[in-house]
């Protein structure tokens, strides 16, 4: 039997001319970084996305509905949110108060539920059934001038292979002078499921 003897042959480099540890390190800390916030912009997504609403937004004499200015949220294509809004708003009785939803191409609002305080002290409104691009446009009776009301919306969206904005739209259902409000303070809250 023979026994073979392993030759380690160690060779000492010369250094190089000039060492810079901490930028070594640091550049090693940017390669991470880079691929991390690579991996957060194509693949992971915010699992919940909160808009909130930080100032008040008026309107007078417009049935047209128009985005919101502080409630609107980017989503990702292929994903489906459980969504909720909430919002404060005031409007004459006469005016009362319209909503809906855009979306991305393809996407679908499912399962549309709302609660409002109106004029007869709650109204609850169940919209089953899909649509694309737009969501149904939904009328809110206006509790009057200077009484502010509360509205929760829940729903599902599903994403296609489309990325986008889920935004809230709204206006009086009926022109009139007087103004309606959408208070500061209302949220709108995406979880996403998938």
């Amino acid at each position: 039997m023979s026994s073979a003897t392993a030759l380690l042959g160690l060779h000492k480099a010369d250094p190089p001319e000039n060492v810079n540890v901490q930028q070594d390190i640091n550049d090693n800390y940017d390669v991470i970084d880079a691929t991390f916030g690579l991996l957060l912009g194509t693949v992971l997504s915010p699992i919940t996305i909160i808009k909130r609403k930080i100032a008040q937004t008026s309107i007078s004499n417009d049935a047209s509905v128009n985005a919101d200015p502080h409630l609107s949220a980017a989503v990702i294509a292929n994903a489906v949110y459980d969504c909720h809004l909430r919002a404060l708003y005031e409007s004459s009785v006469t005016a009362d108060f319209q909503m809906d939803f855009t979306v991305p191409t393809g996407a679908e609002i499912q399962s549309l539920t709302f609660v409002s305080g109106g004029t007869t002290g709650g109204t609850e409104l169940q919209h089953g059934g899909t649509t694309s691009t737009t969501g149904v446009i939904v009328g809110i009776a206006g509790g009057g001038a200077g009484v502010s009301l509360a509205l929760d919306v829940w729903f599902t969206l599903v994403t296609a292979g489309n990325p986008g904005n889920l935004t809230w739209r709204w206006a009086q259902q009926a022109a009139e002078v007087s103004n309606t409000i959408v208070k500061s303070g209302g949220v709108l809250r995406l979880d996403r499921m998938v």
